[in-house]
């Protein structure tokens, strides 16, 4: 594939719940929740290079570089001498913080593009054992479909769901997974529902309703200490009910039509918070019954 120039979009996903069971002797959770992937994308480039160089153009990051350590665990599998490059242009639009996940999809896009683009033949299950060292939600953007989860995240169970309208707002805050996880008043003791589903039907309006015993654990420390990602709670229950992604700080409302979708939307322009500038970001789309969308040139 000399010159090979590959394409590249990554899904963000939303939590339809969050349960902590409880905590390992090596400080990871073990959790149960569920994914699906939503219609909000980073956009990545890669290009063949003729040595064995990883080349990265695109955002400074204040931690770990996924992209970049995604490519060198690949490149690791194979022979120096046979070692090939890569320059990598990463197009940032998911934003940081945010319980969507756009890091780990990031990392995932890139194993799975560099799997093709090097010729490497990697199975999935290594694919999966490379990408749960780079972070815990990696193996689920490997899949193709929305999954419940456990262990750490990593045990999944692919499910059937449809594409479903949404609102996401992103408020003007960054939310630490880390300084979440490590709380005191996090709660550790949850236990799985009765009613755990062993797979999901297509009524979605009844999916993980919190009076069912499936919400997120996470939901009121993070709304005591961050006053924004209240603030949202109290503005989206006028709507439908506010769900807490990840451990935040996004917060999504789920709609049972394209035209309850629109309607809202319309309510909600004549807000002032949710005008440019406030400092609130809001993603008018749609859940995605599939993950990935490539392109080779």
């Amino acid at each position: 594939m000399t010159n090979a120039c590959l394409r590249c979009r990554a899904p963000a996903k939303i939590n339809f719940f969050l349960h902590i069971l409880n905590r390992n002797s090596n400080g990871y959770h073990q959790l149960h929740t569920a994914f699906q992937c939503i219609d909000w994308f980073d956009e990545l480039e890669f290009r063949l290079r003729q040595d064995s160089q990883i080349q990265f153009e695109g955002p400074l990051f204040a931690g770990k570089n996924l992209v970049i350590e995604a490519a060198l665990a690949l490149q690791e599998l194979v022979p120096e001498k046979k070692a090939q490059g890569v320059c990598i242009r990463l197009h940032k639009s998911i934003a940081n913080g945010a319980g969507l996940g756009g890091g780990s999809s990031d990392a995932a896009t890139t194993l799975i593009a560099l799997n093709t683009l090097w010729n490497l033949n990697v199975s999935t299950i290594e694919l999966n054992t490379i990408g749960l060292k780079l972070g815990a939600d990696v193996p689920f953007f490997l899949q193709t479909q929305p999954a419940i989860a456990g262990g750490i995240g990593e045990i999944l169970s692919p499910i059937q769901l449809p594409s479903i309208p949404l609102l996401v707002v992103v408020p003007p805050v960054h939310v630490s997974t880390e300084i979440i996880f490590q709380h005191k008043d996090l709660p550790r003791k949850r236990s799985i529902p009765e009613n755990y589903p062993a797979c999901l039907d297509q009524d979605y309006a009844d999916l993980f309703p919190k009076n069912s015993g499936y919400s997120n654990d996470c939901e009121k420390l993070v709304r005591n200490l961050y006053s924004e990602i209240d603030f949202l709670f109290h503005q989206l229950t006028e709507f439908k009910t506010p769900r807490l992604s990840g451990t935040g700080g996004s917060v999504f409302i789920l709609f049972d039509s394209l035209a309850e979708q629109q309607d809202a939307k319309q309510q909600l322009s004549s807000q002032s918070w949710t005008h440019a500038g406030s400092g609130f970001h809001l993603h008018w789309g749609k859940t995605l019954i599939s993950n990935t969308n490539t392109e080779i040139n």
